[in-house]
């Protein structure tokens, strides 16, 4: 067990992923291996904090997608959305919101 008090616990052991606890937002965040993290929390605001208070710390580990990845979800999009967003070509961006983006 990895223990870093008193935000974070690792036990591989009994769960695959570091468990993360905020007290300001209260909010048990769950960040896997493959960039999946599972929020919960009692509100939807308590929600939207913590992702953004937790979003810088684990961008930086991010794994750069291949050529075929980023092929494969420009396809997906194309399947969803009918055309590219605009300004998705790259797909480099740094995932933030921007200004009055919410996550509704």
């Amino acid at each position: 067990m990895i223990y870093f008090e008193p935000y974070c616990i690792y036990e591989p052991e009994l769960h695959p992923g570091v468990t993360y606890k905020l007290k300001t937002p209260k909010a048990t965040l769950k960040i896997f291996s493959t960039g999946s993290v599972t929020v919960t929390a009692p509100s939807v605001a308590d929600v939207q904090a913590a992702i953004e208070y937790i979003f810088p710390l684990v961008y930086e580990f991010r794994k750069e997608r291949t050529k075929e990845e980023k092929e494969a979800l420009a396809k997906k999009k194309l399947k969803l959305y009918g055309e590219l967003p605009p300004n998705d070509e790259d797909d480099e961006g740094n995932g933030a919101m921007s200004e009055g983006e919410s996550w509704d």
